[in-house]
């Protein structure tokens, strides 16, 4: 089902794996950003035609909207064993560009998209499941948060990009995971959120398998809790995604909750941040939102090797 949109910067939808993400230009508002989570198991063949929009429609490919472009994210599966993630953009029936980022034996799916029109403020999404990938050169060549040398071990990770719109080439980039006490690489993946803040950060939610990392990329601090992972965990990253300025994740430093995205004010995690994303529901847009209602169940399963 559709969540509720929200304002931050700009409007933001977010869709669930089974949706598509809805465009601001359909429901004639002003405020044009989109946000889409759930690419992950929207599976195509070795042999599905991704430059065809039609065909990438019929197959439930979800899509986010903004200013007439349509920007595509979902996973191909490229052999028995291997499937690759996909970022697509189209105008029209035009293709403007179509990206892997990873094409090497690493299991990689496309998950979210975050675009509010800019040539340089599109972000994408993806889950590793481990091993070596070709993230890994983006992320150190534009100087990331998080890099590949700070990596030890392979589980599932998640990657954020900051893309060109116009032609999807990676701008920056870095790597989310979280820390065993040993200081080997844990899991963080299952992207929740992806939004902007007023001062054009961008902040994501997902979940960790062990120790969530700080702002400094170290163990984010006292674990509060007997609950056993995941744990829910937030990130705000300046623009460029060199920097994160804020961390916070439920059971520790005694964290009970994520804050509310609805409420602004004080981020309270470890890096300073000066709050969440603004959400402001807008009566009419959610009428909008009942009106068009769910726009079809997707029909992939997933292969594994």
């Amino acid at each position: 089902m559709f969540s509720a949109p929200f304002l931050t910067r700009n409007l933001s939808f977010v869709a669930t794996a089974t949706t598509v993400s809805l465009s601001a230009i359909a429901l004639g508002l002003p405020a044009e950003a989109a946000s889409l989570i759930g690419g992950a198991e929207n599976i195509v063949g070795s042999g599905f035609n991704i430059n065809d929009r039609s065909a990438l429609d019929a197959a439930g490919i979800p899509f986010l909207e903004v200013g007439g472009t349509r920007i595509y994210t979902g996973t191909r599966q490229v052999s028995s064993n291997n499937q690759d993630p996909f970022v697509a953009s189209f105008t029209g029936d035009t293709v403007n560009w179509i990206q892997a980022y990873d094409t090497t034996p690493a299991d990689a799916d496309g998950v979210a998209l975050l675009w509010d029109g800019g040539q340089q403020s599109l972000y994408a999404a993806f889950e590793i499941d481990g091993g070596s990938s070709g993230f890994g050169s983006i992320v150190s060549s534009n100087g990331g948060w998080l890099g590949s040398g700070q990596l030890s071990g392979a589980r599932k990770l998640t990657v954020l990009l900051q893309l060109n719109a116009d032609t999807g080439n990676a701008l920056g980039g870095t790597y989310i995971s979280s820390l065993l006490q040993n200081g080997n690489t844990n899991s963080a993946a299952g992207t929740s959120s992806l939004v902007f803040k007023d001062n054009g950060n961008v902040v994501i939610d997902l979940e960790t398998s062990f120790s969530p990392r700080g702002t400094d990329g170290q163990i984010i601090g006292t674990r509060t809790t007997d609950q056993g992972s995941p744990f829910e965990y937030r990130l705000e990253f300046k623009p460029d995604l060199t920097e994160a300025v804020d961390a916070i994740a439920v059971g520790w430093n005694g964290v009970t909750e994520l804050p509310s995205l609805s409420s602004g004010g004080d981020g309270g995690g470890d890096g300073g941040g000066d709050g969440g994303p603004t959400k402001v529901p807008e009566p009419s847009v959610l009428g909008a939102i009942a009106a068009l209602g769910a726009w079809g169940a997707l029909r992939k399963l997933r292969k594994r090797g």
